[in-house]
């Protein structure tokens, strides 16, 4: 409880735990069923002060770089966690001492991660910000690279993201649960204002072109977008059209060569 970072609180999870496995010592004579509600009690302890940590961040506006580094490094505390007590577990089961109370116990008692709901929690950050940070980068890249300004807007998306201010993302209560499903529902309507006006003017685009090598050129600069199954489905007539065209192309030139060859 006197981590003040997730780091610490890493660093200090496997020797901590090691103490934890000393109790299961035929020795200390320690209840197997309160070893297991103190596991517990420990995921609790994680819980509250990774919330005391991670509250002190700028979650959803800070980097996506800081923000994935947290992320995964708040993994890395979850996991050292559960390999720990899978270990233990395991190990308590299988010694001759206690075998017959573990095996009598472990199926009577139900361990609870009690961080599983802020770990939960994170992972659902981590695909809205993956998924923000992704498509604005690629409308960013393609406008910088092509300049098609007048094409490509990276505003819905933002002012959907805006949703996320002022509410406390950690929050897993009926409440924030609540809040936090409004915000997204708003941002996903946002992605879909911004990816209904790209796949229009992509058609458009693609439909105006008068030759396989301009069609060529407009999926070359806007391939970085068909990630989004809305978009990619949108586009794949005119990739079967642009590879109907290819494959004839191919074949009039196999023809043309096949024939010079005959001719000689």
């Amino acid at each position: 409880m006197t981590c003040q970072s997730i780091d610490e609180l890493s660093n200090i999870l496997v020797p901590l735990l090691s103490q934890v496995k000393k109790l299961t010592n035929a020795r200390e004579g320690y209840d197997i069923k309160r070893v297991y509600q103190l596991i517990e009690v420990l995921s609790k302890d994680i819980a509250n002060q990774m919330l005391k940590i991670l509250g002190e961040e700028n979650l959803m506006f800070s980097s996506f770089n800081n923000f994935k580094s947290w992320f995964e490094k708040a993994e890395e505390v979850f996991r050292k966690f559960e390999d720990s007590m899978s270990s233990f577990m395991t190990k308590s089961s299988k010694s001759s001492s206690i075998s017959k109370i573990v095996s009598n116990t472990t199926s009577q008692i139900k361990t609870t991660y009690h961080y599983n709901p802020l770990k939960g929690r994170l992972e659902q950050l981590y695909r809205i910000r993956e998924l923000y940070f992704k498509l604005k980068s690629v409308i960013e890249d393609i406008i910088t690279k092509s300049n098609e300004k007048d094409f490509l807007s990276t505003s819905n998306i933002e002012e959907g993201y805006n949703h996320f201010k002022g509410i406390n993302v950690l929050d897993t209560s009926k409440e924030g649960e609540e809040a936090l499903i409004q915000a997204e529902k708003l941002f996903n309507a946002q992605i879909d204002v911004a990816e209904n006006y790209i796949t229009k003017k992509l058609r458009e685009k693609l439909g105006g072109s008068s030759n396989a090598s301009e069609m060529f050129r407009i999926f070359s600069k806007f391939n970085g977008l068909f990630f989004r199954p809305r978009i990619k489905s949108a586009i794949e007539e005119y990739q079967s059209q642009l590879l109907k065209t290819v494959k004839e192309s191919i074949n009039l030139l196999d023809k043309k060569y096949l024939q010079s060859y005959v001719d000689t």
